[in-house]
């Protein structure tokens, strides 16, 4: 009985000790896949099935509408063919990209606009600026600019 009542305390101490405790969440979301994403103030990161933070605390993630099976709407990233949509302000202007499942940029946030992967794909738009000549009266060059979606 002695012996049990160790292998017991013992199994506790390992399963408790292999767990990370989050007090300080205001948000879970169900699983998509191998991650949920959970949310800490105003920013997002995702945990693995374990409760493992995989990917840290940020706030250049993009919240996609998600309806669950009972018609409710929420806002939460999410990992589509194992990328999820980033965004960040440059010169004044969000730019969007990915990063992968380890929370590594895997393409660069160089879009006006761009939606989640689907089935390998994913809508862009890649914004494009070209000098075409120079206005000497206004001292300025005379741009082109140019928007493409692929």
């Amino acid at each position: 009985m002695k012996n049990l009542v160790i292998i017991i305390i013992c199994l506790h101490f390992h399963l408790v000790s292999f767990a990370q405790i989050f007090d300080d969440i205001d948000h879970a979301t169900p699983f998509q896949g191998d991650n949920a994403a959970v949310k800490k103030g105003n920013q997002w990161g995702f945990i693995n099935k374990k409760g493992v933070l995989v990917i840290d605390f940020r706030n250049d993630f993009v919240l996609t509408n998600n309806i669950d099976k009972m018609g409710n709407t929420a806002f939460y990233p999410v990992f589509k063919n194992e990328r999820c949509l980033i965004r960040k302000l440059i010169d004044n202007t969000y730019f969007y990209g990915y990063i992968n499942e380890t929370g590594k940029e895997i393409i660069a946030p160089t879009y006006v606009n761009a939606t989640n992967f689907d089935e390998g794909f994913a809508i862009v738009i890649l914004p494009s600026r070209e000098v075409i000549g120079y206005n000497a009266v206004l001292k300025k060059d005379i741009i082109s600019s140019k928007l493409e979606e692929f």
